[in-house]
């Protein structure tokens, strides 16, 4: 009867270990933050680093907002991950597939041996079992330890390539900056000379007056297109001269 029940604990431990040895969990950190300037522009884009002013890039490729990326607790922690490419050939490096199926395995044939757990009048091989169990241990232990490598790799491809994005976008603002920078300087040169140039022909216009009120004769003024005698002059042999003149030389004295 001793036995019978030391029979039964052992099959109820290793139904225990069963259902709470073999479970496989991934999981993967996304950041979708919605702060600030940028909560209408789909929210802050932490792996597109900062701008040169530092401030925050949003998720629509906004770049006015007013956040400040330094400030953006959701950006300091930000997570890089390779792509599935990448990450299927660190798989292949690690033997994370290889170890997995090996695991598989090891859980089949334990399952196998745990089917007549419930039946109390059927033995169970505990040393095959148990052997399994240390096989499965020392596979989980590799198999964790390879996918802790796989996802620093990873992490390190992912956050190499959004530096060099970073370094590849910042240098590109730079010389869109230094070419801005130019064309305001070409704009401002050339504003200068059409100014130049307005006060060229003013200045031409104003020289040419004078020419032409040079050549009316003396005592006289350009008016249009016409030289006119000043007040109290008349035109007598193409000249201006005083009025009493005029009338003496017209009329007599």
């Amino acid at each position: 009867m001793n036995i019978f029940i030391k029979n039964n604990w052992f099959k109820i431990a290793i139904l225990v270990i069963i259902l709470s040895s073999f479970i496989f969990l991934s999981q993967s950190n996304v950041i979708n933050a919605i702060s600030g300037a940028c909560s209408s522009h789909g929210g802050v884009n932490c792996s597109l680093g900062r701008q040169l002013n530092g401030n925050v890039i949003c998720n629509d490729g906004w770049k006015d907002s007013i956040a400040e990326y330094d400030f953006m607790m959701m950006c300091q922690n930000q997570q890089f991950s390779c792509n599935a490419i990448e990450w299927n050939n660190l798989s292949k490096k690690y033997n994370l597939d290889e170890l997995s199926f090996k695991i598989k395995d090891i859980v089949d044939k334990m399952a196998v041996i745990s089917k007549d757990v419930a039946d109390f009048s059927k033995s169970i091989d505990y040393t095959t079992f148990y052997s399994l169990q240390f096989q499965h241990d020392a596979l989980k232990k590799q198999y964790d330890q390879a996918f802790t490598i796989t996802e620093r790799e990873c992490f390190a491809i992912g956050a190499d390539r959004v530096s060099q994005k970073n370094l590849e976008r910042m240098q590109l603002e730079f010389y869109n900056n230094q070419i801005q920078t130019e064309q305001n300087k070409l704009k401002q040169i050339e504003e200068d000379r059409q100014k130049n140039e307005e006060w060229y022909q003013a200045e031409l216009k104003k020289l040419d007056e004078l020419a032409q009120q040079s050549a009316c004769p003396i005592n006289s003024i350009l008016e249009g297109d016409k030289c006119r005698c000043i007040t109290g002059y008349s035109v007598y042999n193409s000249q201006c001269i005083f009025n009493l003149d005029y009338c003496r030389l017209t009329y007599g004295n």
